[in-house]
């Protein structure tokens, strides 16, 4: 039986944890590389001097070696494995989009726990530097940001499609220049995770296009504050994983011009 958040043992467990001041989140679809980096960034170093650490891994095949791994990595600290959100959708809406659902699925468990923070790693970009939740972390907790993106190191010919067209058109459009005005891992505050959670967007075609693009939008279309901090890695596509150029340069497109519509 899947482990849904509204599962009602889940949320024995939630009561049972009581808060965090800072929940940690892993969407993954199987095995993944950078389980362990989480796992031990939940409680060394920055992140694990904030307080209490709960580490949320939302995995729709259920495997159980990511966990494994989070687990053996990241103790003392808590993990909770879940399969998605259970969370109640409309009935005209598009079929689930596990990504979306497991980003959501993640901020339900910061509001329920009352975190400062929440933040979110993507395993597809690989391992990376065991700081970089904490840099993520760090002007959420310390400066109340509500959203920080991350800057990862680029050389010359890497990030073409970012450098090209993502940035300038973000730019234009919401006024905002970043370097990386994508949302595939960040940092937010409870108040920002209480804002995504509260759209009724969640649903429709945009955010199952483009939920990476959609979050940083929303935020400054809320007034909330937006910053990016640099998190000292390359940003490398874990092995194994390639995405098709055309695929991904539609989807790209089609997100960034379903967001300029939506926000005219």
């Amino acid at each position: 039986m899947a482990r849904l958040l509204s599962d009602p043992a889940v949320q024995g467990e939630l009561e049972a944890l009581g808060t965090a001041d800072v929940v940690v989140g892993l969407p993954t679809v199987g095995p993944t590389p950078a389980a362990e980096t989480v796992g031990r960034a939940a409680h060394e170093g920055p992140l694990g001097s904030t307080g209490t650490v709960v580490v949320v891994h939302v995995d729709p095949t259920g495997s159980s070696e990511a966990l494994d791994a989070l687990t053996r990595a990241g103790a003392p600290c808590p993990v909770l494995h879940l399969e998605g959100s259970g969370l109640r959708r409309s009935p005209a809406a598009p079929e689930r989009d596990d990504a979306s659902d497991a980003i959501r699925t993640v901020f339900a468990v910061g509001r329920q726990l009352r975190a400062r923070g929440i933040v979110l790693l993507n395993a597809l970009v690989g391992p990376g530097a065991p700081g970089r939740a904490a840099a993520l972390a760090e002007p959420v907790l310390k400066d109340s940001h509500d959203l920080v993106l991350p800057m990862y190191t680029r050389t010359r010919y890497e990030g073409t499609l970012s450098h090209a067209r993502v940035v300038p058109l973000a730019g234009a459009l919401w006024g905002r220049r970043l370097a990386h005005p994508m949302a595939e891992e960040f940092a937010c505050s409870g108040l920002a995770a209480a804002a995504f959670l509260d759209t009724d967007a969640w649903d429709t075609e945009v955010v199952r296009q483009g939920t990476e693009f959609w979050l940083p939008v929303l935020a400054i279309q809320a007034g909330l504050v937006v910053s990016q901090v640099p998190v000292g890695q390359r940003r490398v596509a874990a092995e194994g994983r390639p995405s098709p150029l055309g695929a991904t340069v539609g989807r790209v497109a089609g997100a960034l011009f379903a967001l300029a519509e939506q926000t005219e």
